[in-house]
């Protein structure tokens, strides 16, 4: 599959990958907050009911955050590596002549 810019193998997948797992990391981190609210709020809560409580609100943050981030961010940066191959080339009268090699990678934004 070709995009603009390249093909899929261009794009920044691990970046993109990590950006979606923190997010929804970050958003099921409330669970443990929802856990204690409800032990504060219900009385007489066993550690199953909390437990599940958190359970829940972690799958639902998380997935919430996980599609906001989806939303800000649907495809990975293009990466683009340009290479450069060095040599040296003896010539006549023992002239030797050098290239440098050169790598330049740019990610650019969707």
């Amino acid at each position: 599959m070709k995009l603009a810019g390249g093909s899929l193998g261009s794009l920044d997948w691990s970046q993109w990958l990590y950006g979606l797992f923190s997010a929804v990391i970050g958003g099921g981190a409330g669970a443990a907050t929802a856990g204690v609210g409800a032990n504060l709020v219900v009385p007489n809560l066993n550690s199953h009911q909390t437990l599940s409580i958190m359970g829940m609100t972690f799958v639902v943050s998380g997935l919430f955050n996980g599609l906001a981030f989806l939303h800000s961010s649907p495809l990975p940066a293009v990466t683009t590596t340009e290479k450069t191959v060095s040599s040296l080339t003896a010539g006549p009268a023992g002239a030797v002549t050098a290239s440098k090699t050169t790598e330049t990678k740019t990610i650019q934004t969707p």
